[in-house]
């Protein structure tokens, strides 16, 4: 009876240990190809099966809300003067009224587009990959989204950006009065 007990108590700290790393050594992408081909190196007596690659993606975009538009002051200057064989009148300058220059800005919000994926995979898969298990999850996402751009979830941030609130930055060296 305690043979038996001690027996039961020993799968049973087996089992309870096996539960506490529930799947074992934790490899290097590049090891777990490995591990598909020379199995028994890693002391397994098969190549690892049912194999499942979590990949997630997080993406901080922005979308345009709504259309906007805004304007910035122009200038234009006249000069004129006159010249007769008996007198002159001296160059003035003038300013002449003109019309805002009007433009589009839009406005845009902030999202967050995640995706999740649970891809069932092989060694024969994961072997024939060239590339690390970054490159492997990034094929299948944009593969994800490229067949079915819905399967990502976007949620709005709160954060907003309105185009039009840029200023113009000062005028450079260059005045009318260069020009000829």
């Amino acid at each position: 009876m305690v043979k038996v007990l001690k027996k039961t108590l020993s799968l049973g700290l087996l089992c309870v240990s096996f539960q506490a790393l529930p799947y074992g050594e934790d490899l290097t992408f590049d090891k777990l190809k490995d591990s598909c081909i020379n199995f028994s190196k890693y002391g397994y007596q098969r190549p690892p099966a049912n194999i499942i690659v979590n990949c997630s993606n997080a993406e901080y975009d922005w979308e345009q809300v709504a259309d906007g538009t805004s304007s910035v002051p122009t200038e234009r200057f006249l000069s004129a003067g006159l010249i007769s064989d008996k007198n002159k009148v001296s160059v003035k300058e003038y300013q002449v009224a003109t019309n805002p220059y009007d433009f589009n800005c839009p406005n845009f919000k902030e999202v967050l587009k995640t995706l999740k994926l649970e891809l069932k995979s092989s060694c024969t898969e994961l072997v024939s990959f060239t590339g690390d298990l970054k490159d492997f999850c990034f094929k299948a996402i944009e593969d994800a989204i490229k067949s079915n751009p819905d399967i990502v979830s976007t949620v709005d941030t709160g954060k907003t950006l309105s185009s039009c609130n840029n200023k113009a930055s000062p005028r450079r060296d260059v005045t009318h009065q260069k020009a000829n």
